[in-house]
């Protein structure tokens, strides 16, 4: 069974290192969710994977709100990890974090506290 994969943030490592690291996971992942700040980034994104329009967005939350997701990948700035990561275990998805899970040391343990 592969996991359903939602994607947030699409930055300067999505070509050369994300996807395709994914797509040797292909037998493991399927992304059916991408997003970003910048849409057209995430549009580019997905239109290489032929997802439709209806599952790109610029709202993370938007995002998080899809029940065919099981794990979200976050690519996010440092800066913005912590916002991210909490969404994420808040609605109860699994959460792969490619960087530190927050710019500080307390926001880490209060997430790991979340999904304890």
């Amino acid at each position: 069974m592969k996991l359903k994969l939602g994607v947030i943030g699409i930055g300067l490592a999505w070509d050369k290192l994300h996807q395709p690291a994914l797509a040797q996971l292909g037998d493991c992942y399927e992304i059916v969710a991408m997003c970003d700040t910048e849409i057209e980034k995430a549009r580019g994104a997905a239109a290489a994977l032929h997802l439709p329009a209806e599952q790109i967005y610029s709202d993370h939350k938007q995002l998080l709100q899809q029940s065919n997701i099981d794990v979200v990948l976050t690519l996010v700035p440092i800066s913005e990890n912590f916002e991210v990561a909490r969404d994420v275990i808040l609605a109860g998805k699994d959460l792969i974090a490619e960087k530190p899970l927050a710019a500080t040391l307390e926001g880490a343990k209060e997430l790991i506290a979340l999904k304890n």
